[in-house]
């Protein structure tokens, strides 16, 4: 009997374990910003966004519910020659341009959970760019096409439905 009540929890802790690993196998790795995109209700399809041309970006998420995210506008490149001058002899009009391209980038890091069947993923936010981002909670629907995982937020910017395709890459980048 004794025998029995064991291997029947060891059955049950290993059928539980094997679910959450599986919950973030999905999820888990690097991933390239690939492009942004809207939803043009006119034509009833995702196009890209012509506002968001050139962004860059990655997304990690690990096997144990942590993850990352790093955007980039499309002036990143562009300020490497800023960057590269000490702080001190830059111009008034270099150092406007330096505060704009930093309020630019945005990341944030974050505890994640797969929810409603493994197609949506929540982003509990514990450090952000932005501040009053701390403590909140970014929910996203999760699709995975090939090697593309595409992500669509549940709320809306500027009055319009975006989603964000990411390449997955590979081990040797």
């Amino acid at each position: 009997m004794k025998n029995k009540i064991i291997i029947g929890f060891l059955v049950i802790t290993s059928c539980t374990m094997y679910k959450k690993k599986v919950q973030f196998d999905s999820l888990s790795g690097m991933w390239k910003l690939d492009r942004f995109q809207v939803w043009n209700i006119e034509t009833h399809r995702w196009e890209d966004d012509e506002t968001r041309v050139g962004y860059g970006g990655y997304i990690l998420y690990d096997d144990k519910g942590y993850m990352a995210l790093h955007l980039t506008s499309n002036k990143y490149n562009a300020m490497a020659m800023l960057v590269t001058k000490k702080i001190d002899s830059l111009s008034v009009e270099e150092l406007r341009q330096l505060a704009q391209f930093n309020s630019s980038m945005y990341f944030y890091f974050a505890r994640y959970k797969l929810t409603n069947n493994k197609k949506t993923v929540e982003h509990h936010k514990f450090v952000a760019t932005i501040p009053t981002e701390v403590g909140t909670i970014a929910k996203r629907d999760v699709e995975f096409k090939g090697d593309t995982l595409v992500l669509t937020p549940h709320e809306k910017l500027n009055n319009r439905q975006l989603r964000v395709r990411w390449l997955k890459c590979n081990e040797n980048r």
